[in-house]
Protein backbone atom coordinates (compact mmCIF):
# COMPACT_ATOMS: atom_id res chain seq x y z
CA UNK A 1 0.00 0.00 0.00
CA UNK A 2 2.74 2.46 0.86
CA UNK A 3 4.07 2.26 -2.69
CA UNK A 4 0.89 3.93 -3.93
CA UNK A 5 0.65 6.46 -1.12
CA UNK A 6 2.49 9.51 -2.42
CA UNK A 7 1.99 12.50 -0.14
CA UNK A 8 1.37 15.91 -1.65
CA UNK A 9 4.17 18.40 -1.29
CA UNK A 10 1.96 21.29 -0.26
CA UNK A 11 -1.42 21.98 1.25
CA UNK A 12 -3.93 22.87 -1.42
CA UNK A 13 -6.40 25.72 -0.96
CA UNK A 14 -9.15 24.86 1.49
CA UNK A 15 -12.86 25.18 0.87
CA UNK A 16 -16.27 24.49 2.31
CA UNK A 17 -19.13 23.36 0.07
CA UNK A 18 -21.67 26.16 0.00
CA UNK A 19 -24.58 23.78 0.53
CA UNK A 20 -23.31 22.70 3.96
CA UNK A 21 -25.06 24.82 6.54
CA UNK A 22 -22.84 25.26 9.61
CA UNK A 23 -24.32 25.05 13.10
CA UNK A 24 -21.24 24.72 15.31
CA UNK A 25 -17.51 24.41 14.88
CA UNK A 26 -16.23 20.97 15.87
CA UNK A 27 -13.76 20.70 18.75
CA UNK A 28 -10.65 18.55 18.29
CA UNK A 29 -9.29 16.90 21.42
CA UNK A 30 -5.84 15.33 21.61
CA UNK A 31 -5.55 11.69 22.65
CA UNK A 32 -6.09 11.35 26.39
CA UNK A 33 -8.14 14.53 26.78
CA UNK A 34 -11.35 12.50 27.19
CA UNK A 35 -11.57 9.02 28.63
CA UNK A 36 -14.03 7.96 25.94
CA UNK A 37 -13.69 4.25 26.80
CA UNK A 38 -15.46 4.64 30.15
CA UNK A 39 -18.30 6.93 29.10
CA UNK A 40 -21.69 5.22 29.61
CA UNK A 41 -24.14 4.43 26.84
CA UNK A 42 -21.86 5.27 23.90
CA UNK A 43 -23.02 3.84 20.54
CA UNK A 44 -20.36 2.97 17.96
CA UNK A 45 -20.99 2.81 14.24
CA UNK A 46 -22.27 -0.66 13.31
CA UNK A 47 -22.70 -0.57 9.52
CA UNK A 48 -21.76 1.47 6.46
CA UNK A 49 -24.59 3.18 4.56
CA UNK A 50 -22.51 4.80 1.82
CA UNK A 51 -19.07 6.14 0.94
CA UNK A 52 -17.50 8.07 -1.91
CA UNK A 53 -14.35 5.97 -2.30
CA UNK A 54 -12.14 3.66 -0.27
CA UNK A 55 -8.46 2.89 -0.71
CA UNK A 56 -9.09 -0.86 -0.76
CA UNK A 57 -11.66 -3.40 0.40
CA UNK A 58 -9.73 -4.62 3.42
CA UNK A 59 -7.13 -2.71 5.47
CA UNK A 60 -8.40 0.78 4.58
CA UNK A 61 -12.02 -0.05 3.73
CA UNK A 62 -15.02 1.97 4.87
CA UNK A 63 -15.87 -0.85 7.29
CA UNK A 64 -12.67 -0.08 9.22
CA UNK A 65 -14.49 2.91 10.70
CA UNK A 66 -16.97 0.62 12.48
CA UNK A 67 -16.74 -0.18 16.17
CA UNK A 68 -14.44 1.37 18.74
CA UNK A 69 -11.08 2.80 17.65
CA UNK A 70 -8.37 0.29 16.76
CA UNK A 71 -5.75 2.76 15.52
CA UNK A 72 -6.36 5.80 17.72
CA UNK A 73 -4.46 7.16 19.69
CA UNK A 74 -1.73 6.20 17.23
CA UNK A 75 -1.23 8.56 14.32
CA UNK A 76 -0.14 7.85 10.79
CA UNK A 77 -0.98 5.90 7.66
CA UNK A 78 -1.83 2.78 9.67
CA UNK A 79 -4.12 -0.05 8.50
CA UNK A 80 -7.39 -0.24 10.41
CA UNK A 81 -9.00 3.08 9.45
CA UNK A 82 -11.07 4.20 6.46
CA UNK A 83 -8.99 5.99 3.85
CA UNK A 84 -10.24 7.55 0.59
CA UNK A 85 -8.88 6.21 -2.67
CA UNK A 86 -6.73 9.23 -3.52
CA UNK A 87 -4.55 11.49 -1.39
CA UNK A 88 -5.28 14.47 -3.65
CA UNK A 89 -9.06 14.23 -3.52
CA UNK A 90 -10.66 17.53 -2.43
CA UNK A 91 -13.85 15.91 -1.14
CA UNK A 92 -14.82 12.44 0.10
CA UNK A 93 -17.52 11.23 2.44
CA UNK A 94 -18.42 8.30 4.67
CA UNK A 95 -21.87 7.50 6.07
CA UNK A 96 -22.20 5.05 8.96
CA UNK A 97 -25.22 3.81 10.89
CA UNK A 98 -25.65 2.71 14.49
CA UNK A 99 -27.24 -0.61 15.35
CA UNK A 100 -30.43 1.30 16.22
CA UNK A 101 -31.40 4.97 16.52
CA UNK A 102 -29.87 6.56 19.63
CA UNK A 103 -30.31 9.76 21.61
CA UNK A 104 -27.13 11.80 21.07
CA UNK A 105 -25.76 14.73 23.06
CA UNK A 106 -22.38 14.47 21.31
CA UNK A 107 -21.04 12.97 18.09
CA UNK A 108 -17.43 11.73 18.02
CA UNK A 109 -15.19 11.26 14.99
CA UNK A 110 -11.67 9.87 15.45
CA UNK A 111 -9.04 11.10 12.97
CA UNK A 112 -5.97 8.86 12.80
CA UNK A 113 -4.22 10.42 9.78
CA UNK A 114 -4.54 13.74 8.01
CA UNK A 115 -5.81 15.46 11.13
CA UNK A 116 -7.71 18.57 10.14
CA UNK A 117 -9.10 17.05 6.96
CA UNK A 118 -12.59 16.52 8.36
CA UNK A 119 -14.68 19.57 7.48
CA UNK A 120 -18.31 18.44 7.67
CA UNK A 121 -20.26 16.29 10.13
CA UNK A 122 -23.99 15.68 9.78
CA UNK A 123 -26.53 13.58 11.66
CA UNK A 124 -28.38 10.91 9.71
CA UNK A 125 -31.97 11.09 10.90
CA UNK A 126 -34.26 8.07 11.46
CA UNK A 127 -36.09 8.92 8.21
CA UNK A 128 -32.81 8.72 6.28
CA UNK A 129 -32.35 12.45 5.74
CA UNK A 130 -29.27 14.32 6.97
CA UNK A 131 -28.93 17.41 9.16
CA UNK A 132 -25.60 19.28 9.09
CA UNK A 133 -24.29 19.82 12.63
CA UNK A 134 -20.73 21.04 12.22
CA UNK A 135 -18.48 22.56 9.59
CA UNK A 136 -14.95 23.95 9.56
CA UNK A 137 -12.19 24.85 7.15
CA UNK A 138 -10.13 21.74 6.35
CA UNK A 139 -6.49 22.48 7.08
CA UNK A 140 -3.35 20.59 7.95
CA UNK A 141 -2.90 20.39 11.73
CA UNK A 142 -0.21 18.94 13.95
CA UNK A 143 0.71 15.34 13.19
CA UNK A 144 -1.24 13.72 15.98
CA UNK A 145 -4.51 11.79 16.18
CA UNK A 146 -7.57 13.70 17.36
CA UNK A 147 -11.05 13.06 18.68
CA UNK A 148 -13.55 15.43 17.12
CA UNK A 149 -16.41 16.28 19.49
CA UNK A 150 -19.58 17.81 18.04
CA UNK A 151 -22.13 19.02 20.63
CA UNK A 152 -25.72 18.14 19.70
CA UNK A 153 -27.85 20.80 21.32
CA UNK A 154 -30.59 20.06 21.99
CA UNK A 155 -29.95 16.31 22.02
CA UNK A 156 -31.67 14.44 19.20
CA UNK A 157 -32.31 10.90 18.06
CA UNK A 158 -29.88 9.96 15.28
CA UNK A 159 -29.51 6.84 13.18
CA UNK A 160 -26.00 7.55 11.97
CA UNK A 161 -23.38 10.10 10.98
CA UNK A 162 -22.07 11.51 7.69
CA UNK A 163 -18.42 12.58 7.73
CA UNK A 164 -16.90 14.71 4.95
CA UNK A 165 -13.13 14.98 4.49
CA UNK A 166 -10.63 16.70 2.21
CA UNK A 167 -7.37 14.82 1.75
CA UNK A 168 -6.13 17.48 -0.65
CA UNK A 169 -6.37 20.13 2.05
CA UNK A 170 -4.06 18.25 4.41
CA UNK A 171 -1.64 16.80 1.87
CA UNK A 172 -2.23 13.18 2.82
CA UNK A 173 -5.01 10.66 3.23
CA UNK A 174 -7.66 11.91 5.69
CA UNK A 175 -8.34 8.71 7.63
CA UNK A 176 -11.24 8.00 10.01
CA UNK A 177 -10.80 5.31 12.64
CA UNK A 178 -14.18 5.37 14.41
CA UNK A 179 -17.49 7.23 14.77
CA UNK A 180 -19.74 7.30 17.85
CA UNK A 181 -22.72 8.97 19.50
CA UNK A 182 -22.68 9.76 23.22
CA UNK A 183 -25.91 10.18 25.19
CA UNK A 184 -24.39 12.63 27.67
CA UNK A 185 -22.28 15.77 27.06
CA UNK A 186 -19.19 14.29 28.65
CA UNK A 187 -16.27 15.01 26.29
CA UNK A 188 -16.80 18.59 25.13
CA UNK A 189 -14.61 21.12 26.97
CA UNK A 190 -16.29 22.41 30.10
CA UNK A 191 -18.82 19.58 30.22
CA UNK A 192 -19.63 18.33 33.69
CA UNK A 193 -20.66 14.71 34.10
CA UNK A 194 -23.82 14.73 36.20
CA UNK A 195 -23.30 13.77 39.85
CA UNK A 196 -24.67 10.56 41.28
CA UNK A 197 -28.13 10.46 42.85
CA UNK A 198 -28.98 14.14 42.44
CA UNK A 199 -32.73 13.70 41.98
CA UNK A 200 -33.65 10.50 43.76
CA UNK A 201 -32.65 7.50 45.82
CA UNK A 202 -33.09 3.85 44.92
CA UNK A 203 -33.28 0.44 46.55
CA UNK A 204 -33.40 -2.99 44.91
CA UNK A 205 -36.16 -5.13 46.36
CA UNK A 206 -36.60 -8.89 46.06
CA UNK A 207 -40.05 -10.41 45.42
CA UNK A 208 -40.20 -11.38 49.11
CA UNK A 209 -39.44 -7.84 50.23
CA UNK A 210 -42.29 -6.59 48.08
CA UNK A 211 -44.69 -8.75 50.05
CA UNK A 212 -46.61 -9.83 46.97
CA UNK A 213 -47.07 -6.29 45.66
CA UNK A 214 -45.55 -6.59 42.18
CA UNK A 215 -47.52 -3.74 40.59
CA UNK A 216 -47.77 -0.49 42.57
CA UNK A 217 -51.15 1.29 42.80
CA UNK A 218 -51.75 3.55 39.84
CA UNK A 219 -48.75 2.23 37.94
CA UNK A 220 -48.30 3.56 34.39
CA UNK A 221 -46.20 1.30 32.16
CA UNK A 222 -44.10 2.18 29.12
CA UNK A 223 -46.09 2.34 25.90
CA UNK A 224 -43.42 2.72 23.17
CA UNK A 225 -39.71 2.31 22.50
CA UNK A 226 -38.18 5.61 21.35
CA UNK A 227 -34.60 4.35 20.94
CA UNK A 228 -32.46 1.35 21.78
CA UNK A 229 -28.74 0.76 21.35
CA UNK A 230 -29.09 -2.97 20.68
CA UNK A 231 -31.41 -5.92 21.18
CA UNK A 232 -30.72 -9.65 21.24
CA UNK A 233 -33.29 -10.33 18.53
CA UNK A 234 -36.51 -8.89 17.13
CA UNK A 235 -38.85 -11.20 19.01
CA UNK A 236 -38.34 -12.93 22.37
CA UNK A 237 -35.67 -10.51 23.72
CA UNK A 238 -36.53 -7.40 21.72
CA UNK A 239 -36.80 -3.88 23.06
CA UNK A 240 -40.58 -3.97 22.87
CA UNK A 241 -40.61 -6.74 25.49
CA UNK A 242 -39.95 -3.97 28.04
CA UNK A 243 -43.34 -2.43 27.27
CA UNK A 244 -46.45 -2.96 29.37
CA UNK A 245 -46.74 -4.87 32.66
CA UNK A 246 -44.17 -7.54 33.61
CA UNK A 247 -44.56 -11.00 32.09
CA UNK A 248 -41.46 -12.68 33.57
CA UNK A 249 -41.06 -11.14 37.03
CA UNK A 250 -40.82 -12.53 39.73
CA UNK A 251 -39.01 -15.31 37.84
CA UNK A 252 -35.25 -14.92 37.48
CA UNK A 253 -32.94 -15.96 34.67
CA UNK A 254 -32.30 -15.63 30.97
CA UNK A 255 -35.98 -15.97 30.09
CA UNK A 256 -37.92 -14.94 27.01
CA UNK A 257 -40.18 -11.92 27.34
CA UNK A 258 -37.64 -9.26 28.39
CA UNK A 259 -35.38 -6.78 26.64
CA UNK A 260 -31.84 -8.14 26.37
CA UNK A 261 -28.85 -6.61 24.62
CA UNK A 262 -27.03 -8.02 21.61
CA UNK A 263 -24.30 -10.59 22.27
CA UNK A 264 -20.95 -9.05 23.14
CA UNK A 265 -22.43 -5.65 23.98
CA UNK A 266 -20.55 -3.70 26.66
CA UNK A 267 -22.87 -0.81 27.42
CA UNK A 268 -26.43 -0.28 26.24
CA UNK A 269 -29.43 1.98 26.65
CA UNK A 270 -33.15 1.92 26.00
CA UNK A 271 -35.45 4.94 25.87
CA UNK A 272 -39.12 4.37 26.68
CA UNK A 273 -42.19 6.55 26.26
CA UNK A 274 -44.94 6.99 28.86
CA UNK A 275 -48.26 8.82 28.97
CA UNK A 276 -47.65 12.21 30.59
CA UNK A 277 -47.55 11.57 34.33
CA UNK A 278 -46.59 13.55 37.43
CA UNK A 279 -44.22 10.93 38.82
CA UNK A 280 -43.17 10.20 42.40
CA UNK A 281 -41.60 6.76 41.94
CA UNK A 282 -40.11 4.66 39.13
CA UNK A 283 -40.05 0.85 39.22
CA UNK A 284 -37.68 -1.08 36.98
CA UNK A 285 -38.14 -4.86 36.79
CA UNK A 286 -34.72 -6.58 36.53
CA UNK A 287 -34.94 -10.31 35.82
CA UNK A 288 -31.40 -11.20 34.73
CA UNK A 289 -28.01 -9.59 35.20
CA UNK A 290 -29.41 -7.81 38.23
CA UNK A 291 -27.15 -4.91 39.16
CA UNK A 292 -26.19 -4.16 35.56
CA UNK A 293 -28.62 -1.25 35.39
CA UNK A 294 -26.63 1.77 36.56
CA UNK A 295 -28.46 4.91 35.46
CA UNK A 296 -31.96 6.28 34.89
CA UNK A 297 -32.41 9.58 33.01
CA UNK A 298 -35.48 11.70 32.37
CA UNK A 299 -35.30 12.61 28.66
CA UNK A 300 -38.80 14.05 28.37
CA UNK A 301 -37.51 17.44 27.23
CA UNK A 302 -34.83 16.05 24.93
CA UNK A 303 -32.15 16.94 27.50
CA UNK A 304 -30.89 14.15 29.75
CA UNK A 305 -31.66 14.79 33.41
CA UNK A 306 -30.07 12.14 35.66
CA UNK A 307 -32.61 10.87 38.18
CA UNK A 308 -30.36 8.20 39.66
CA UNK A 309 -26.94 6.71 38.99
CA UNK A 310 -24.86 4.02 40.61
CA UNK A 311 -22.08 1.56 39.93
CA UNK A 312 -22.90 -1.51 37.86
CA UNK A 313 -22.06 -4.64 39.87
CA UNK A 314 -23.62 -8.12 40.03
CA UNK A 315 -26.02 -9.22 42.76
CA UNK A 316 -25.34 -12.93 43.04
CA UNK A 317 -28.27 -14.24 45.07
CA UNK A 318 -30.15 -15.49 42.00
CA UNK A 319 -33.26 -13.40 42.48
CA UNK A 320 -35.09 -10.88 40.37
CA UNK A 321 -35.26 -7.38 41.77
CA UNK A 322 -37.26 -4.23 41.36
CA UNK A 323 -35.19 -1.07 41.32
CA UNK A 324 -37.51 1.27 43.20
CA UNK A 325 -36.48 4.86 42.60
CA UNK A 326 -38.09 7.51 44.78
CA UNK A 327 -37.75 11.04 43.46
CA UNK A 328 -36.93 13.90 45.80
CA UNK A 329 -39.85 15.82 44.29
CA UNK A 330 -42.55 14.84 41.80
CA UNK A 331 -41.83 15.70 38.15
CA UNK A 332 -43.71 15.44 34.88
CA UNK A 333 -42.26 12.59 32.81
CA UNK A 334 -43.01 11.31 29.32
CA UNK A 335 -39.74 9.50 28.51
CA UNK A 336 -37.08 7.63 30.46
CA UNK A 337 -33.70 6.29 29.37
CA UNK A 338 -32.13 3.30 31.13
CA UNK A 339 -28.39 2.62 30.84
CA UNK A 340 -27.00 -0.88 31.39
CA UNK A 341 -23.57 -2.50 31.52
CA UNK A 342 -23.72 -6.23 30.63
CA UNK A 343 -19.93 -6.45 30.78
CA UNK A 344 -19.95 -5.45 34.47
CA UNK A 345 -22.22 -8.37 35.41
CA UNK A 346 -20.88 -10.83 32.80
CA UNK A 347 -24.32 -11.66 31.44
CA UNK A 348 -27.31 -10.13 29.70
CA UNK A 349 -29.00 -7.34 31.64
CA UNK A 350 -32.68 -8.11 31.10
CA UNK A 351 -35.45 -5.61 31.77
CA UNK A 352 -38.97 -6.99 31.98
CA UNK A 353 -40.93 -3.77 32.50
CA UNK A 354 -40.71 -0.16 33.67
CA UNK A 355 -43.46 1.64 35.55
CA UNK A 356 -43.91 5.20 36.73
CA UNK A 357 -46.01 5.76 39.84
CA UNK A 358 -48.05 8.98 40.03
CA UNK A 359 -47.62 11.33 42.94
CA UNK A 360 -50.64 11.95 45.14
CA UNK A 361 -53.04 13.73 42.86
CA UNK A 362 -50.83 13.03 39.85
CA UNK A 363 -52.76 12.59 36.63
CA UNK A 364 -51.80 10.14 33.91
CA UNK A 365 -53.07 11.37 30.55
Amino acid sequence: MLSRRVLLAAVLPTFIPAALAAQVAPVRLPAGACDYQTRPGVAWAASVRAFSTQYDASSYAATQALGAPNVFPRYGDIPGAWAPQNADSPADYLEVLFAAPVMASELWVFESNGTGGTYGIAAINPDGSTTPLAVSQPMRLAGAASQIVVPVNPPRVVSGVRVEVSSAAVGTYAEIDAVAAAPLPSCQPGAVVAPVATYGTAVRLTPAQLGGLTVPPGAVFATAVLAVSSEYNSEEWSARQALGPPNVFPQHGDLQGTWAQASGSRRDSITLQFPQTMVQEIWVYETNGVGGLYRVDDVSSGMAVPLWAGTAAPLSDGQSRILRLTLAAPRAITALRLLTDPDAVNTYVEIDAVAVVPAAGGIAK
